[in-house]
């Protein structure tokens, strides 16, 4: 089995990016429920990281902040047919 990277999700510089993702995201009317997500999706944008999930609250940063998912473009597709099949059993 592979190492995985460890990777740091702090500190003053990334906190204050976060924020102003945040405030970004906030005056453009989407609220962000968590702040760990806030971190983690700001963290994925400075780095130049593509961040895998399946939860819809990272969409956001997505379509305004520049945040890559590893799915690429067809991300919400894929989800959305995802749970189409497992809702209806498909």
């Amino acid at each position: 089995m592979e190492k995985l990277e460890l990777v740091v999700i702090g500190g003053h510089d990334l906190a204050v990016a976060a924020a102003r993702h945040y405030r970004t995201l906030r005056g453009l009317g989407v609220t962000v429920r968590k702040r760990i997500d806030t971190l983690t999706a700001t963290r994925c944008i400075i780095e130049g990281m593509p961040l895998l999930y399946s939860d819809r609250a990272f969409d956001p940063f997505l379509q305004h902040l520049g945040l890559v998912s590893v799915m690429g473009s067809d991300a919400r597709h894929f989800l959305a047919a995802t749970a189409y099949v497992t809702a209806t059993g498909a």
